[in-house]
């Protein structure tokens, strides 16, 4: 699945299982089993939208699965989100590597560790398909361009789309469509909460 849901919403990046398998082992943190049990509800065909809060999606992205993928494929640690109509607001921090891969010599030192992160995040999806594109952000209080940003951190996650039984693999693209999620049409960002539309049937 392309996240992020991704974040993060999840949708990096939200429901990280395809159909048939189990929902992970229930969480000690009532929100986020709460999260997951709405994330599986609309993934096997739940045919009301879903209403995931701010919360909710913090309690996601801190989950074991979550945290797991974003700092494998993002290099992201400690991410929280603040959902706007549209938009979402990102801050944790980033594998300093992943700098130096596109910032060259201006890249940080070998050995530093990761550095604050603070992402303005424009997510839309709709009919099936969703964007990410990267507003602006800051890295260690330094304002970055945001393809550079993109390169950094969109560049490591590997979307999952589902056509009948085949997985097609690929790069998140920033502002190139990717599929939604199976069971998921779209996503409407609001003020603190986050509107998962479902496919129809």
């Amino acid at each position: 699945m392309r996240p992020l849901l991704l974040l993060l919403a999840a949708a990096p990046l939200l429901g990280t299982a395809a159909p048939g398998q189990q929902s992970p082992a229930p969480p000690g943190d009532p929100l986020e089993g709460a999260a997951w049990l709405k994330i599986f509800q609309i993934r096997s065909g739940f045919p009301e939208p879903v209403l995931l809060s701010e919360a909710e999606v913090n309690a996601l992205l801190g989950s074991v699965q979550l945290t797991a993928f974003l700092t494998e494929q993002a290099g992201l640690t400690g991410v929280h989100v603040r959902l706007l109509p549209g938009e979402v607001q990102l801050t944790g921090r980033v594998d300093a590597e992943r700098l130096g891969a596109v910032l060259g010599p201006f890249a940080p030192p070998p050995g530093t560790p990761p550095q604050p992160v603070d992402l303005a995040v424009e997510v839309q999806g709709a009919g099936g398909s969703g964007t990410v594109t990267i507003l602006r952000g800051t890295v260690a209080g330094m304002e970055l361009p945001p393809d550079v940003i993109a390169q950094a951190v969109l560049g490591g996650l590997v979307g999952l789309s589902e056509a009948g039984r085949e997985r097609v693999r690929g790069p998140i693209l920033a502002g190139e469509p990717f599929p939604l999620p199976t069971g998921l049409a779209g996503i409407e960002l609001r003020a603190g909460e986050v509107l998962l539309l479902p496919a129809s049937p």
